[in-house]
């Protein structure tokens, strides 16, 4: 990943502008000071060190600035001749040249190195923002795991509680519940009605019409009365009358099979 503004490591404006002024006068003042001393032999060094401190603390434009105004002061004032404009001497015209060779070499290294520093904390903190937006998301997703758990387990136990509830689902697909009295009376295998399994204990010549009957219900609302055939474990079918509808909560809506039969009552008395 590449971070575009990693080039504005350095704050823009007239501060950086006045960091390069204050170095400029200071080095051009050390620079005076020790020329009884040092006359014509370095004449540049001082403005060296400050092009390289601006750019660790300003940035690449005001150390440029600094190098420029070193090679005019230091070449018009410490340079001989001194304090005039002429064309310097083999020796001093390398001399300068190595200088700007040495300081913008300097001040470009020093540029790449402050912009991959500051890009390596954009990406830090980037990758901590998403390390955020990761644990959040992966809370709230624990917790909406959690509550439908818990809602299931309230489904499921309000309706085994309650006989006449043969099936309930939730529309969305999250819940779905089957009465264990009608795995018993069909004999077909725990777990095995859910989904549209159901229709497999339904007589052939109904399932459409039955399907056509609960779409209607699950997109209107409007309760139903649901009759067909039910298989039941011998192989025998035997009428079930009941009721189709939907209900709502704040999660959504659920659709709930309720009915009773005289046959499946003395089915299930016989069992007994």
């Amino acid at each position: 990943m590449k971070i575009k503004n990693s080039v504005r490591w350095s704050s823009a404006g007239a501060r950086s502008y006045a960091i390069a002024i204050a170095a400029i006068m200071i080095a051009s003042g050390l620079r005076f000071a020790l020329h009884p001393v040092l006359e014509a032999d370095l004449p540049f060094l001082f403005f060296t060190i400050a092009g390289f401190l601006v750019a660790f603390l300003a940035g690449l434009w005001p150390a440029l600035l600094v190098v420029a105004s070193g090679f005019a002061i230091g070449t018009y004032f410490f340079v001989p001749p001194f304090n005039s404009i002429v064309i310097p001497e083999t020796a001093d015209l390398i001399f300068a040249i190595g200088y700007l060779s040495v300081s913008l070499l300097g001040i470009f290294l020093i540029e790449s190195l402050q912009r991959a520093k500051y890009e390596a904390r954009l990406l830090q903190q980037v990758a901590q923002s998403r390390l955020e937006i990761l644990q959040r998301s992966n809370s709230e997703r624990l917790r909406a795991e959690e509550a439908t758990r818990q809602s299931e387990e309230r489904f499921q136990t309000l309706a085994s509680t309650l006989p006449h509830i043969w099936y309930m689902r939730r529309l969305d697909g999250n819940f779905e519940y089957v009465n264990d009295h009608f795995y018993q009376y069909t004999g077909l295998a725990p777990g095995s009605l859910q989904g549209n399994g159901w229709l497999k204990a339904i007589h052939p010549d109904d399932v459409e019409r039955v399907k056509t009957a609960w779409s209607h219900v699950a997109d209107t609302g409007q309760e139903s009365t649901s009759g067909f055939r039910l298989r039941m474990a011998d192989g025998a079918y035997h009428r079930f009358e009941g009721q189709v509808s939907r209900i709502e909560d704040k999660r959504g809506k659920i659709i709930k099979w309720v009915g009773m039969s005289a046959e499946l009552q003395s089915h299930d008395t016989k069992s007994a």
